[in-house]
């Protein structure tokens, strides 16, 4: 089998597709917003990439609209790991960053998801939910881990935190982002733990302790910034 490999980070790296059809990976090399993501990624000190294994290609007729890859990562200390479902397309939809927010008693809970990014792979980040709203849902990451929980986040659930549409990145990418938060459930309150070691990927806490907690991204900083401007008004 002929092995199929991209230019990423200044390195070769194989490509791989359940189908290893030449065409087909000609076309996907060819996919305009994964070309330019090989093309803009650089080489990092922290962590190289493995591999990119193509989960799913979005066609319509012949024509590649969207890719789903997995891509595997070492870091520079040897640890393993692999980003799931990053994906590709022409979509100008935009990202809904959302906070759901419960409140019991006089207290506000948001619930956020944990991260661990490999150059800190000891130490838990925190971020707000994410994702684009398709057929009136929040479509995220471990929806389905969500939804066995009791949460599942509707479009008509959503309150703007901003009118605004906001860039996400000044490297050329196209992709925008709002910002809404939603109401949960008092029940939702014994479904997840309020300590980062539980082995759990979410967690429940309290907004006046978030100052405390190691934020992924700058998406979370602001959208708790606009809840918080929208709470004091």
């Amino acid at each position: 089998m002929v092995e199929h490999t991209v230019t990423v980070g200044g390195a070769e790296v194989p490509l791989t597709y359940y189908d290893m059809d030449a065409s087909v990976l000609k076309n996907v090399k060819k996919f305009g917003p994964f070309a330019e993501w090989l093309q803009k990624t650089k080489p990092s000190k922290e962590f190289s990439i493995e591999k990119i294994h193509i989960q799913n290609i979005d066609w319509v007729g012949k024509r590649v609209e969207g890719i789903t890859v997995q891509v595997n990562l070492k870091s520079n200390t040897g640890q393993e790991s692999q980003q799931n479902y990053f994906s590709f397309s022409y979509d100008t939809t935009p990202t809904t960053v959302v906070l759901p927010v419960l409140t019991r008693v006089d207290t506000e809970y948001v619930l956020l998801s944990k991260k661990m990014p490999l150059p800190l792979l000891d130490t838990q980040f925190v971020s707000a939910m994410s994702g684009q709203i398709q057929s009136g849902e929040l479509q995220c990451r471990n929806k389905d881990f969500l939804m066995d929980k009791g949460v599942n986040i509707r479009a008509s659930d959503l309150v703007p935190l901003s009118e605004r549409t906001f860039h996400s990145s000044v490297d050329g990418s196209s992709e925008t982002v709002k910002f809404a938060f939603c109401q949960l459930p008092t029940f939702l309150y014994d479904k997840f733990p309020m300590i980062a070691a539980d082995a759990e990927q979410f967690l429940l806490c309290p907004i006046a302790d978030l100052l405390q907690k190691p934020f992924a991204d700058a998406r979370t900083v602001l959208a708790l910034q606009l809840y918080g401007q929208r709470s004091s008004s």
